[in-house]
């Protein structure tokens, strides 16, 4: 412990940094443990003792009484390594404790302007938490300090300010239980008069009126990290003030005025009857003169070509020089390329044009970074065994800043083999374009399916989920032996995108984005061996799927932040058309909406963000064919590939649900067991009736009874709805109840009519609309938030289970889930 607390004992050197430290991490712990004021003063002792300081050592003249008293220096400032030979040296840590404390409580008072939660986020003090046991999200006693209140007290009186109180002061009391070691800090504002705003004054603009600056500095949805702007009548802040100011120098910058600059100032008037001060907030901006790009200069390229850097950048010279385009431009070869490690962007005077106008250089200063990089890999799974690999990486093909990229794993059960292609920048059309163009083709054969059916499917079949014979060899329904199951996958992707709309905040934040997406996959999913297998009749219409599609997807993002946003919205529409004409064996079309809301309520009691999502996906086969060998085209027929159906069910979706089981079921195994007074017709055929069972074994060979279970299959169709409430009991935590509303049907059309069921068709594969209620909580830790949810399924589904003696049995799915996440449900 020591060791961790002084570096001075882990590093072996006598330094007065480390012996401080020291003392800052030793009054850290002791503040962790409740003692709040505890006091730590180091001393330091060298035998012998080392030369005064010269100016210590110097005679000095008596001392009067307009004269300062010299400061006598530390002992510890004075210790210099190169003259601690032959010496011993001491270093004593003198603790004062005082008393421990538990933070029980913050409180705010003389004001009704600010509570504690307005400003929790920002105290370094922090009340006692239940869960401060645990490392990183919590304090069990609490935390404080002589520092801490300090800088909380400044915290408030900053808000104060922002609030319109100029001259607000804030004090803190420490209230303490004579009987117990509670402590309560108590903030004391005292308001001070308020200031308004009477006018807000623009001078010296001439490209943009008054008005248009308005707007510019007042955005109508501003993000959690930008401050309001100040309005006419309303209550003056500085902080606002000086970011609307930036607004409107940003705004200037982003159009070409690049020497633009804005400085707010304040005329004090004569108070107002009420009291209150009054003052006229004024912008005076100098707009100077638009700057055009005379030349690009680019300066320490070695392989990269000089065109590849120029096209990848949006900055032309003869163009205006806008600031928006040289942060894209230091930001697209830092970051989109990859090739360079280091990139200064810089401007220079270069005369003006023929039409007066300021010209300026670009001077691009890069240092390239390896570009051919080679990882290996070895290691070790308990599924797979033993796993080697290689990765061979080049970012910066050719000097053209495109990027290919080799892949492999090999195992006993698993291989894969990946070649990807990005060029950062496709296609330009005017000014927008469509980047990156990735390419990526992918092979890749698994022979652990069978861990994967146990792991996922498995319900009280004893582990068994394939068909062995005596010896432990693999059989098929009818005794025959086969070898063991295997998935081969054959991909090819080609994607873009392009954005319509990028609306970012003077900091750089995205406030709003619309991006067009376009794709085409090709994908060869060939199943072998799968007779073994109980679920083999729900596989063996997609034993050879054989995919050629194009796809487009449309995404726009309003959300003040993409994780745990409060206001806002997103939405994405997705449509991919599957084709035989091009190279497929299957034809179908696929649509999927999801919509999502936020909104932060701020007229309740707690700070509470109503939270909404809707998910809406359909699909249907275009001229089905018989897939299964049965001679019709029947139900199975007309489902997707089983990969592209549509599953729910889980933490993120439908919580009365365990993972992807909502939605229709087949029952398993496909077969009788015992004396039948008739055939048993299959409801998911073929063939058209159930044949013998026969007997089960485990892979020992030994006899083993095995339930009929039912198969969640996915389905064409789903609908889902989700709403919450996240009220926040604490900085840290929330309480948030919810509905979750639902499910996945086996045809489109069932959307239309849920749960009805006609004649003759599997009961269940009809699926009703389902109902879920339940609470949850969220962790706010420093490693992301963490989720808990109890979910109450008010009307569980039901399936029809042939049992093998004969007659039937109803399975009813289990009302109650649990579910952990990290972060929240969408």
């Amino acid at each position: 412990k020591r060791r961790e607390l002084l570096p001075i004992e882990r590093e072996g050197t006598i330094e007065f940094s480390a012996i401080v430290e020291g003392e800052r991490r030793i009054r850290n712990l002791l503040q962790e443990q409740g003692y709040f004021f505890a006091e730590v003063t180091p001393t330091c002792t060298v035998t012998p003792p080392l030369a005064p300081p010269v100016a210590a050592a110097t005679p000095l003249a008596p001392t009067t009484a307009t004269q300062t008293p010299a400061v006598e220096t530390d002992p510890c400032e004075l210790l210099n390594p190169d003259e601690l030979a032959n010496r011993n040296v001491a270093i004593n840590y003198d603790v004062a404790r005082g008393r421990r404390f538990k933070l029980t409580d913050i409180r705010i008072e003389g004001t009704n302007r600010l509570s504690v939660a307005d400003v929790d986020a920002d105290l370094r003090s922090q009340t006692a938490n239940l869960l401060g046991i645990v490392p990183l999200i919590g304090y069990g006693r609490g935390y404080t300090s002589e520092e801490a209140l300090a800088h909380d007290a400044r915290i408030i009186k900053q808000r104060m300010a922002d609030l319109g109180y100029r001259h607000a002061d804030v004090s803190v009391r420490q209230g303490v239980s004579l009987t117990s070691d509670n402590l309560i800090i108590t903030f004391a504002v005292r308001e001070g008069p308020l200031t308004r705003v009477v006018g807000v004054e623009t001078r010296g603009n001439e490209i943009y009126t008054a008005r248009q600056l308005r707007d510019i500095r007042c955005p109508p949805n501003p993000m959690p990290d930008e401050p309001g702007c100040v309005v006419e009548g309303g209550p003056y802040s500085r902080t606002a003030a000086r970011a609307d100011g930036e607004r409107m120098r940003t705004y200037y910058v982003r159009n070409g005025y690049v020497d633009a600059e804005v400085q707010p100032s304040v005329d004090e008037l004569p108070a107002a009857p009420n009291g209150d001060e009054q003052v006229r907030l004024v912008y005076d901006i100098k707009e100077a003169d638009k700057v055009f790009i005379n030349r690009i200069f680019v300066n320490g390229l070695v392989l990269t070509k000089k065109e590849a850097v120029l096209d990848a950048i949006p900055l032309r010279e003869g163009e205006v020089l806008k600031g928006d385009d040289l942060a894209e431009s230091e930001r697209i070869l830092l970051n989109t390329t990859d090739a360079f490690r280091q990139v200064l962007i810089r401007t220079e005077d270069a005369g003006e044009t023929v039409g007066g106008f300021r010209r300026k250089n670009v001077l691009i200063d890069v240092e390239e970074r390896k570009h051919i990089t080679t990882e290996y890999i070895v290691g070790f799974s308990t599924d797979t065994g033993g796993e080697f690999g290689f990765e061979l990486r080049d970012t910066n093909l050719f000097g053209q800043l495109k990027q290919g990229n080799i892949r492999t794993r090999f195992s006993k059960l698993q291989q894969l083999a990946r070649f990807e292609y990005t060029d950062p920048r496709f296609r330009r059309y005017g000014k927008k374009s469509f980047a990156p163009l990735t390419l990526s083709l992918q092979y890749q054969r698994d022979t652990s399916v069978t861990r994967f059916f146990r792991t996922t499917i498995d319900r009280g079949t004893n582990g068994v989920v394939q068909r062995f014979d005596a010896d432990g060899n693999l059989i098929d329904e009818f005794g025959q032996r086969v070898s063991g199951p295997s998935i081969n996958r054959f991909t090819v992707n080609l994607e873009t995108q392009r954005d319509l709309e990028l609306e970012l905040t003077p900091s750089g934040a995205q406030r709003k984005r619309t991006t067009i997406f376009l794709r085409y996959n090709y994908e060869d999913v060939r199943l072998f061996s799968i007779g073994s297998l109980l679920i083999a009749n729900v596989l063996r219409p997609d034993h050879a799927v054989r995919l050629s599609r194009f796809g487009a997807s449309l995404a726009r993002d309003t959300r003040d932040r993409q994780f745990d946003p409060t206001r806002g919205d997103f939405l994405s529409v997705d449509y991919a058309l599957a084709l035989k004409a091009l190279a497929g064996n299957l034809s179908f079309n696929k649509f999927f909406l999801t919509y999502r809301r936020y909104q932060k309520l701020n007229r309740l009691p707690r700070e509470t963000v109503f939270a909404a999502s809707v998910q809406l996906g359909a699909a249907n086969i275009l001229t089905p064919s018989d897939r299964n060998g049965n001679g019709l085209i029947d139900d199975a027929d007309r489902r997707l590939p089983i990969s592209e159906r549509f599953f729910s069910g889980g933490a993120t979706s439908l919580r009365g649900f365990s993972f992807e089981e909502a939605g229709p079921r087949v029952v398993a195994p496909f077969c009788t067991f015992g004396p039948q007074p008739g055939p048993v017709p299959n409801t998911n055929p073929p063939p058209a009736f159930l044949p013998p069972c026969g007997t089960f074994r485990n892979q020992k060979g030994e006899i083993i009874e095995v339930n009929p279970f039912t198969v969640p299959i996915g389905g064409n169709a789903m609908a889902v709805v989700n709403l919450e409430a996240r009220v926040s009991l604490t900085r840290d935590i929330q309480a948030v109840p919810f509905y979750d509303g639902g499910n996945v049907f086996d045809r489109a059309r069932d959307l239309f009519h849920p749960g009805r069921c006609e004649a003759g068709r599997d009961p269940n594969l009809c699926q009703k609309w389902t109902h879920t209620v339940g609470v949850g909580l969220r962790l706010r830790t420093p490693l992301g938030s963490i989720g808990a949810d109890y979910a109450y399924l008010l009307n569980p589904s039901q399936f029809v289970i042939p049992q093998f003696g004969g007659g039937t049995a109803i399975q009813r799915l289990p009302r109650s889930q649990i579910h952990f996440r990290f972060g929240q449900t969408f």
